[in-house]
Parts: structure tokens; sequence; C-alpha cells
């Protein structure tokens, strides 16, 4: 027979057959040639010059009124009356269910009128709408709380209605009792469902490992033979079920909840579909089971008679398909400030707040859609007051349809705010870090720069003490002394910014302090300036050092001064201040208590957001170069926070600057004893010193000074020297002077190794690091004797004296 020439239809993939007006297959494509056995179609030769009804007469899909059906497609495709006909039908293939689509069009191309008859595999397609439509209907029933048993049982026989063949049955896991028991089983026969409706979860797992080569995951069981099988082989016989498989159902955190088992009448293996089916099932049957086993522990917990819904923490309503309130919980009576009765029938719109009414009503018509949304939002309660909350909307169905919506909302304003806060700490503790770094650098320069200055002062004072060193050269060494302190003053600075100053504190009336620098502050800021002092109206007690209060003072009135170039006022003014909670708007938060408030006020020319942003930084200036090291506010900073207190600020371009010092409160005090070495005395003695100190220029100043003070010396480089010195001299030693930073063994741990040895022997530290260095190890407080670096003849040799003068320790 001669293939009428179609090369058109032999390029498309899905088989197709040319059908005359008669009825008659006049030809078939390529894909039909090639595809015949796959698609059970019958053979060219069986086809070509058949009519194409009778091809079917053998195939049940195409049975009774399906023939009736096509035959009329033809027809009315023919007539014209339709330009296309469709029709899905099922078809058994090797014991596998494929959907085919039968599509007839008219067909021009061939010499009389004719059909093409196009035959497509659609299985895909209808597992995919399928395991979607139960993936849906369940997880609805699931939301919208339903049952577990009801849930369950709808799944178990959508299941059954796309298994091949299968009856479908649930089992939940119980861990108290180690067993599982069926919960859903809608087409197992009766007497079987009661033989194993309580299974041992070791049986079950012991089958499952028995055969886990027989399925995916094992527990493909052949109930004839099996011997886990034999408790109820004869039941399942008698009811007609010969093959068992098994999966497990998990929770979402991968425990064990349950099981879902297929069971067959014949005996099979599960097939492609029957598996891709409970791997979708599975997982849906642990969301109802665990959802289920959450509402059951609420309601335990409650009251018998209090509904979820009622207590639930988080505002719950619900939504008609035009958005008006069902019903409302009290947590949403709350949010919203309205009674449940008020908000029923009424439209949730007005409650959202204009920024989001648009994506607010957006996501509301997705949820009514069927698809569940969450998202943020914010809402005005009735008292005009914000609320941000966190959304959730679920589509709330009733008779497979979607009838409004089931909503969560949860303040979350709270939560933002903390979030916020969060943020502003992390850029503070990131700032402070900064600071952190940057004055270990500072307090290492210090410590380093002070033993230099110690060996300039010493050889300068030295070479002072020579009454025949007179005229310029004594001119010249004055200068450097006077560059020494001037270097000194500014390592302090450096030391008081990285809070590792070693201070002395004592009691003391911050409004004396203010008083002793008035003549002081008066000659630094001019005529041009006011200057206004404000005194507290009682005794403003502080504990702090004196000088580095002056310094502060000093430090933030060159501020002001520089701030005001034409001229302005300048106030001080010192209160004591009584704080309760939320007392008084402050400049910086404060707990509360008794403060002390220092305030530094100027009418000067302000700072931008961006210099306020840095002005504790250390070297930040706003000054050209040369006229200033933008270390002034740094310092005040490191003193305050050093001395316990707080430091706040607010400033605006061309309105000035307002800084506030707040200190703790003290009781009065009593007036401090000027404890400072006598300018130039130089104290001698006879007794033997151990020297201690790794800097060698300022270990040989130290000797000089103190053997032309009449003192023995021994000199050692470090701790390890120094207890070597110490057992080899059979001597005396009335002194340990030693540097308390040094390499291997430092100050405070060769005193505490010389202290068994020598008990007798009296200590006395030096340092040119560090607050920080003493402090950890003790010392600040002590009541051991410290001298700082630099220092000065007269600072050393009276302090040495003092020491020695004392009682020697005992059972140190």
């Amino acid at each position: 027979m001669t293939r009428p020439p179609f090369p058109l239809l032999d390029a498309l993939p899905s088989p197709i057959a040319v059908v005359d007006e008669g009825g008659q297959v006049i030809a078939v494509n390529a894909a039909w040639r090639t595809h015949a056995d796959q698609h059970q179609l019958p053979l060219e030769q069986e086809a070509v010059g058949r009519a194409y009804l009778d091809l079917w007469s053998d195939d049940q899909a195409f049975a009774g009124e399906m023939v009736h059906r096509v035959r009329q497609g033809f027809a009315d495709v023919l007539a014209g009356r339709l330009e296309e006909f469709k029709l899905e039908y099922p078809r058994i293939i090797q014991d596998e269910r494929y959907w085919h689509l039968l599509r007839l069009a008219r067909f021009d191309e061939s010499a009389t009128p004719s059909v093409l008859a196009v035959h497509a595999d659609i299985s895909e397609r209808k597992r995919a709408e399928a395991y979607s439509a139960i993936q849906h209907t369940v997880l609805n029933l699931v939301v919208a709380g339903m049952p577990l048993s009801t849930t369950l049982e709808h799944l178990a026989r959508l299941i059954e209605t796309e298994a091949q063949d299968a009856t479908c049955v649930i089992r939940i896991y119980d861990p108290e009792e180690e067993t599982l028991r069926i919960v859903a089983a809608p087409s197992l026969p009766e007497g079987y469902a009661q033989a194993v409706e309580v299974l041992p979860l070791s049986d079950w797992a012991n089958v499952r490992a028995r055969t886990a080569d027989k399925g995916y995951e094992g527990g493909m069981v052949d109930l004839a033979t099996d011997p886990g099988a034999a408790a109820y082989r004869e039941q399942a016989l008698e009811h007609g079920l010969r093959t068992c498989w098994s999966t497990p159902v998990n929770s979402q955190r991968g425990t064990l909840v349950g099981s879902l088992a297929l069971y067959y009448r014949q005996t099979v293996r599960a097939s492609e579909a029957d598996r891709q089916l409970v791997g979708l099932a599975a997982p849906l049957a642990g969301i109802a089971i665990e959802r289920h086993r959450a509402a059951r522990r609420i309601l335990e917990n409650e009251q018998r008679y209090r509904s979820v819904f009622t207590l639930h923490p988080d505002a719950v309503f619900t939504l008609n398909r035009r958005g008006h309130f069902q019903s409302a919980n009290p947590a949403c009576e709350q949010l919203v400030g309205a009674a449940a009765v008020e908000l029923k029938n009424t439209s949730f719109l007005p409650l959202l707040s204009e920024e989001y009414r648009r994506e607010s009503v957006d996501r509301f018509r997705r949820a009514v859609a069927g698809i569940p949304q969450r998202f943020q939002t914010a809402i005005a309660h009735r008292s005009g007051r914000r609320v941000d909350v966190d959304v959730t909307l679920v589509p709330l169905m009733i008779d497979d349809g979607v009838a409004g919506v089931y909503a969560v909302a949860k303040d979350v304003t709270e939560q933002l705010q903390a979030e916020s806060r969060l943020a502003t700490s992390g850029r503070q503790l990131r700032q402070s870090q900064k600071m952190e770094a940057i004055g270990r650098l500072a307090g290492g320069i210090a410590h380093d720069f002070n033993n230099l200055l110690t060996a300039i002062r010493g050889y300068t004072d030295l070479l002072l003490a020579d009454p025949s060193i007179h005229g310029a050269p004594r001119d010249d060494l004055e200068e450097i002394v006077k560059a020494t302190s001037r270097a000194a003053t500014l390592t302090r600075q450096l030391l008081t910014f990285s809070r590792q100053q070693v201070i002395q504190t004592k009691r003391l009336d911050l409004d004396a302090v203010v008083e002793d620098c008035k003549n002081m502050l008066a000659r630094l800021v001019g005529a041009e300036i006011d200057l206004q002092m404000l005194p507290s109206s009682e005794p403003a007690w502080v504990e702090a050092d004196p000088t580095q209060m002056e310094q502060v003072i000093i430090n933030l009135v060159v501020n002001a001064h520089d701030a005001m170039p034409q001229g302005g006022r300048l106030t001080l003014e010192t209160r004591v201040l009584d704080l309760g909670p939320g007392t008084l708007e402050l400049l910086t938060p404060l707990p509360p208590g008794r403060w002390v408030a220092l305030t530094v006020a100027d009418t000067g020319r302000g700072m931008d957001k961006e210099v306020q942003s840095h002005i504790f930084e250390p070297f930040f200036t706003t000054k050209p170069p040369g006229q200033g090291t933008g270390l002034g506010l740094s310092t005040v900073y490191g003193i305050v926070e050093q001395s316990g207190g707080h430091i706040g600020f607010h400033s605006a371009v061309d309105h000035g600057t307002t800084f506030t010092i707040y200190l703790p409160a003290r009781s009065a005090g009593l007036a401090g004893v000027d404890g400072a070495a006598e300018k130039g005395r130089v104290a001698v003695g006879s007794e033997t010193i151990l020297l201690v100190e790794d800097e060698e220029s300022v270990r040989q100043m130290i000797q000089k000074i103190l053997a032309s003070s009449g003192y023995t010396i021994l000199e050692a480089r470090h701790g390890s020297d120094a207890l070597l010195i110490s057992r080899e001299h059979q001597g005396h030693i009335d002194l340990l002077l030693t540097d308390v930073v040094m390499p291997e063994l430092n100050g405070p741990q060769l005193a505490e190794a010389l202290s068994t040895p020598r008990p007798e022997m009296r200590v006395m530290f030096m340092s040119g690091y560090t607050r920080n260095e003493v402090d950890r190890r003790g010392l600040a407080n002590s009541g051991i004797a410290f001298l700082h670096k630099p220092f000065t003849v007269s600072e050393l040799t009276l302090l040495v004296r003092e020491v020695l003068d004392r009682p020697a320790p005992v059972g140190r």
C-alpha cells in the first residue's frame, strides 16, 4: 500500500493517524510507527486501511460511552462544528496506569476531508495535578484544624484513588507504648484490620530491616511467605491480601510519628508511580500527625472548655472573602483596641497603616486565591499608636472551597525596636573596640616614651645639681626640663585617653576645683568671652583625681574658646542631681541615684552630625595641621570613664555646644594632704638597694642618682638576673626597687620570689606603664610604694627614703 506523503506529520513527536471522512485510517506518522508498542497502538500494517474505531474494539479504554463520544467528535470536527475534540482516558500498560490524551482536528492537507487523531501521553501531568490536589486538600484540612482521623482518612482515600489497585493504611506511633496503631484504613477488610490494629514497633522495624533489598527503603513483605507475617497471615490470605509495602512517616524534625502502608492483592513490587505517591503522602501525614499532637498538648494544658483560638497569645482572627472580620480572639481585641463584637462584619482595611495598605491587600487576595502568605505590616491601634505585626494568612477551606482567610498577627513592635537598639549597640561596640585598640597602642607608646623621659629628666636634674654649671648652659638645661615636663603631660594625656593612667583619687568638692581654676580660665578665654560660673547650691562631693578634674575643665574650656573666635558666652555650672526613673531628660542615660553634673556650655559655632560622630576619637581635630593634637576630648572621655562617670553633649551648627560631665555623688570628705615631693630636695642614705630595670639608660640613670645619694646599688637587668644577684650577695638588702613590667619575670613576681629568703626587705615599684598592668597585679590600692615614670631626682630620692624609713615587713 502506498503511504500518502505527509512529511510535516513525521516531524511531530506524538503518534498521529490520518482518518478520512469514512472513518478509515489512511496514514500514520513516524512517531506512530516508532512508538506503537510503547503506547499499545496497532502497528502500521494493522491500522492503515481499517476503520479507526475498530482499532480499539478490544481496548477497555474505549468501551461503551467513550466510543460514542469519539464517533461524535469525528462528526463534529468534519462538519466544522468543533475546531478540536479532546478526550483524556486512562490505560494500563505493563501493570502501570498511564493517562493519554486523544485530540481530533480537521486535516486539510489530505486529498479528501480528513481528521488528525493525535495520541499524547499526559501521565506526568495528570500525576502532578493529582499530587498537587492531594497536597492542597490535606494541608487545608490541617490548617482548618480537622480531627486527625478525618484528615488521614481523607489522605488514605486520595492515595487509593491514585495508586494502582492498592489499599492504604496509615498508622500513628505511640512512643510510650512503643506501638503503631491504625488511625486510617478506609478500604482494609474489617477482619484483617482487627488483627493488625496494633503492631509492636520492634516487629515493624525488624520487617523493614529484613526486607531492605525488596523496596526503596525496605518494608516489602509477601504476606504468604514472610516469617514476620505469620501472626496475621491467615486473616490476610482470607481477605485476598498478598503483599504489603510499608514506609515510615516522620516529623519535620526527622523523628518517627507513624507509618504508611500499601496492601496489594497480588504478589507485586510497588510501582514507580506508587513510590512517588507515597513519597508525597508520607510527609503530609507527618505534618498532620505533628500538628495534631501539638494542638493536643496545648489543649491538655489549658482548661477543658477553652479553645486554642481564644487563648492564643497572638492575635488570631478570620476574615471572609471580602475582608470583613468574622471572629477575633482576645489578643486581637487587645492588638487593635476594639472588642470582637465591634469588629464583626467590619473591613480590616481601616486598621492598616497607609504605607502598607496596598501590599497587605495584595497579600490578602493571594490568600483568598489559595496561597498562604506571611509578611510584616503595620496597623493603627484605636489609640492612634502604631503597631508593627508579623502576619500569617492561610486560606480557610469550607466544603472544598476558600471561604475566607485564617490569620495570625504577632506584635513585633518591641522586637523591631530591640533589633534597632541591637544594631545601635553593635555600632557602639565597634566604636568601643576601635577606641580600645587605639588605647592599647597609646599606652604602649606612652610606656616607651616615659622610659626615655625618665632618663632625660634624671640626667638633666643631675647636671642642674652641679653648681659649676651656670649661665647659658643652665638656661638650656632648664629648657630641657620644661620640654620634658610638656612631653610627660602628653604621655599622661595618652594614658588618660587609654584609661591606663595610675590615678590618685580623693574625696573632693567639684565646685572647689572649678573655683581654683577660675583665674587660669579667665586668662585662657580672654576678655572677648563672657565667663559665667554657676556653683551648686550644695557641696558637690565626688571621688576623683583633682589634677585630672582640672585637666577635664581646662580641655573643655579651651575647646569652647576655640569655637567662639568672635567672642561669646561661656558658662560653667555645677549641680547635684537626685535621679529617679525618668525624672530628668539627660544628655546621656544614667541609672537612678545621686550624681554631680558639671556643664560647660558655649554659644559658639557648634558641630554638624559628621563631626559629632568623631569628637571622642583620639587625634581627630577640625583645626589646621599644627594647631591641635586631637587629644583634648578623647582625654576628657578617658578621665570621665576612668572615674566611673559619664559624658554627654548636645550641639547644633551656629547654636553652640554643651558638654555635661556626670560623676557619682559622694558624702562629704576630708581635705587631702599634699604629698608631693619638696621641689629640689634630695634625700640621702647608706642602705643597700637591689635595682631591677630592663631599660639600660633608665637603670644607669637611677644607679647614678642613688649612688650619688650614698646608697650601695646592686644592678640587675631583669627578674632572673635579680634572683641570681640576691643569692650571690651575702650581705643585707634593704630595698628592692623594681620595674613592674619586665620580660620573663615581672616586678610583683620577683618581689614574691624574694620574700622568703629576704622577708625583712622592703619593696618599691616603678613603671612608665600603666594602670592596666598595675591594677591587674593588685598593686594600685595595696599600700605598696609606687613611683610613676617619668620622675625627678627629688621624687625618686624622697620616696626611697620614705620607704626605707618604714618598719620592716613581718611575715610577708
